[in-house]
């Protein structure tokens, strides 16, 4: 049975998981995470998208993201120039060939409610619940010290995010990281967690 068509709409919000091709790993080491983040910004510099959240997994990668308005400069377009740009650098550094990453992206249209709010969430988690570090603060490939620091980033745009938390930055990122850490609780009431030693290590 044929995939029905994606649902594109300008201007609109997606969260975007792209995998490696059959699960392989897409990040080797520390230089691969860095390189990915610069395509990342050029990318998105290009199509003139708002980046609200990224989380960087050993075989796969989490977007938030909202597009311009523009029609030409939607998801399939973004998604092509940042996978094929990859892609190029990870087979001339590891002399390979052929699909770095499955063929098919999974995307998501999302509202700006208290759903989207939750995703965030759920997304920042995600090297919790990979059982790679202890501490989300431990994990540098992922948007979610950006939220809870005072350090800038280029790369992102989460003052819409933010807002939802109060008026005053401190307040901001007070309760979008308890917003976290209330989620990270109620994780660990229902899974036993086993941190991963040799998966943590591979990322330096």
């Amino acid at each position: 049975m044929p995939r029905p068509p994606r649902e594109i709409v300008p201007g609109g919000i997606y969260h975007i998981t792209t995998r490696g091709n059959n699960r392989q790993d897409i990040f080797l080491d520390k230089e691969d995470r860095q390189t990915y983040l610069s395509f990342l910004k050029i990318v998105k510099e290009m199509f003139q998208f708002k980046l609200y959240l990224y989380v960087l997994m050993t075989n796969h990668v989490h977007l938030l993201i909202e597009t311009s308005l523009d029609e030409v400069k939607s998801i399939p377009h973004i998604m092509k120039s940042l996978t094929l740009r990859y892609t190029k650098y990870f087979n001339k550094k590891y002399s390979r060939s052929g699909n770095l990453f499955q063929p098919k992206y999974f995307s998501v249209l999302l509202q700006k409610d208290a759903h989207l709010l939750i995703l965030t969430r759920y997304i920042h988690l995600n090297p919790l619940r990979a059982n790679i570090v202890r501490d989300l603060k431990e994990y540098p490939y992922s948007s979610y010290l950006s939220y809870i620091d005072c350090k800038s980033d280029e790369l992102l745009d989460h003052k819409d995010i933010l807002s939802l938390f109060g008026k005053k930055d401190s307040t901001q990122r007070r309760k979008y990281r308890q917003f976290v850490e209330d989620g990270i609780a109620l994780w660990k009431l229902c899974v036993p967690r086993k941190f991963n030693k040799n998966q943590f290590s591979k990322m330096w």
